[in-house]
């Protein structure tokens, strides 16, 4: 009897892996709500505007996040995974903020002794926290409710708009 050839063997390998293959998919979302006692999230599904349930497990890789308690409601994720199977990779998607553009406390805390006419202050965090507590003078206006809120900014262009939120965005 003839002994098969690597290339028969690696053609072979590679047809048996083709269902994994062809039913891992990547899928773009925002969070809806996370149960990390069912190792669950809820994530909208930027294409299909449906609600897709994704599990992680303890093997899943988190990009942008140490570990699933960084991920909160309103993130933007991309998710590798195959049906049935707990996500292989859940990733953060970060808005990149330009460094000459970015101003720590102190600044703000000097922006704040000046005319509140000179600047407005935005909080982008969800409601509910902002109503825990902010910075005094800021105005609520959570990135999911940009759209619906957006004529709470100043009409005058020359205007200072400082934004913050609750860690990288």
């Amino acid at each position: 009897m003839r002994k098969p050839t690597l290339h028969f063997i690696s053609l072979l390998t590679a047809v048996m892996m083709l269902p994994a293959l062809v039913w891992a998919a990547q899928m773009t979302g925002k969070v809806q709500s996370i149960s990390r006692k069912a190792s669950t999230i809820q994530m909208m599904n930027l294409k299909t505007k449906e609600v897709d349930v994704i599990r992680f497990s303890k093997n899943t890789k988190f990009v942008n996040a140490k570990s699933i308690k960084e991920f909160i409601v309103n993130d933007k994720i991309v998710v590798d995974a195959s049906p049935g199977e707990p996500a292989q990779q859940i990733k953060r998607v970060l808005v990149k903020i330009d460094p000459k553009k970015m101003i720590g406390t102190k600044e703000v805390a000097a922006l704040m002794r000046r005319s509140p006419e000179e600047y407005l202050i935005v909080d982008a965090r969800p409601g509910g926290v902002y109503d825990v507590g902010h910075i005094p003078g800021s105005i609520s206006m959570p990135t999911a409710d940009f759209k619906k809120k957006n004529h709470l900014l100043p009409k005058d262009k020359n205007r200072l708009l400082v934004f913050y939120c609750g860690g990288p965005t």
